[in-house]
């Protein structure tokens, strides 16, 4: 089996929706709590994955969606580019590892656009069968890497 079709046999346990709770700064100075659907769907084997996340408060009205496509490099890494709601572009890249008989993801930008704040990202995805938590990451220009979001979510 080539390194790409191993790692989408990892990857293919994010497939579905995904439901539950974000809390953090999310579109706001103020630490918030949101409802949170993420969907995952493998659009061409064995190397491209199509994600939406979107953030909802009361009434289900959108405070932040972010859509995009990871990428299976042939050497197994990731390369994820999304766009968000206000318009920010980003690039990470990174790898899917085992870390407490969990999969884990982590990933770190290469390159942002349309948020002149942002200096890097990170993002930590760790998962199983029925429960995915992820945390994101930023650095500004006037602080230091610091903990924007965390969720967790059960499969749908």
């Amino acid at each position: 089996m080539d390194i790409r079709t191993d790692t989408l046999k990892k990857l293919q346990k994010l497939t579905g929706t995904w439901v539950g709770k974000a809390s953090g700064y999310i579109r706001s100075a103020d630490r918030n709590t949101v409802a949170e659907k993420l969907t995952f769907e493998i659009i061409s084997r064995p190397t491209v994955i199509k994600y939406v996340q979107k953030s909802l408060k009361q009434g289900n009205v959108p405070t932040d969606t972010e859509c995009g496509y990871l990428y299976i490099q042939e050497d197994g890494t990731l390369h994820i580019n999304n766009a968000g709601f206000s318009g920010r572009v980003e690039v990470l890249t990174g790898r899917i590892f085992l870390r407490n008989n969990k999969y884990a993801i982590e990933l770190a930008s290469v390159q942002h656009q349309n948020d002149d704040r942002i200096i890097r990202t990170k993002r930590e995805i760790l998962f199983d069968n029925d429960k995915l938590t992820y945390k994101v990451f930023i650095q500004t220009r006037t602080r230091d890497l610091y903990q924007v979001k965390e969720a967790v979510l059960y499969r749908d």
